[in-house]
């Protein structure tokens, strides 16, 4: 299997009718970004993140405990410290500004 199509078989997984429904209300009951939240932001969720990625497991995948709402760019930074687990290890959450 080449890149290109691993890619769009990955996507093809998260992008049905039923996902998105449910995605949908996921966001209405959680529409805040639970990374920003922990840091003291207020930013508006847009994606239902899962916890632990499900990779196939549709068990996995339907199981709400799994799931967190993020902003996109939690979402972005999660999906790419998943994907690259020691570039991104220290970069996850950024930490509040000390104040002098």
């Amino acid at each position: 299997m080449t890149v290109a199509t691993h890619r769009r078989t990955r996507r093809a997984e998260y992008h049905d009718r039923a996902w998105a429904r449910e995605a949908i209300k996921y966001l209405s009951a959680n529409p805040l970004c639970v990374e920003c939240a922990k840091i003291g932001r207020t930013t508006k969720a847009r994606e239902v993140d899962h916890i632990e990625p499900f990779k196939g497991d549709y068990t996995l995948k339907w199981t709400e405990s799994n799931w967190q709402a993020l902003c996109k760019s939690c979402q972005s930074m999660k999906t790419r410290r998943d994907q690259n687990p020691p570039l991104f290890e220290s970069w996850f959450v950024p930490k509040p500004r000390a104040t002098p």
